[in-house]
């Protein structure tokens, strides 16, 4: 996932952004951008939850758009995308390998 859209411009990426937003919203998500508390020596990235029911993705305010898509496709990697319209590149990020973060069992 990540080699294909790190090529993109910050304009595309932002756009796919918002596009992957906009279905997490369709699948019933909430999507908001927050800024994330710091530990010394961790990486924050956002991730999805459920709280009180409520199907959310963090993501943090501070990160870069490539952050954002890469936090929106791993959450969104294992819904039920073809019943919605994606356009071709937001669908060619869910076509590649489902890259893992080094030394956790987290998908990227």
């Amino acid at each position: 996932m990540g080699a294909s859209y790190r090529r993109r411009s910050a304009a595309t990426v932002r756009l796919l952004v918002a596009e992957l937003r906009n279905a997490a919203e369709r699948l019933g998500y909430t999507v908001r951008e927050e800024k994330l508390l710091r530990e010394v020596g961790y990486r924050v990235r956002g991730g999805g939850c459920v709280v009180k029911g409520t199907k959310m993705i963090f993501l943090d305010r501070e990160a870069s758009p490539e952050t954002h898509l890469d936090v929106l496709v791993d959450v969104l990697w294992d819904e039920p995308l073809e019943e919605l319209y994606l356009s071709p590149q937001a669908r060619e990020l869910f076509r590649q390998p489902r890259l893992r973060f080094p030394g956790t069992n987290e998908a990227a």
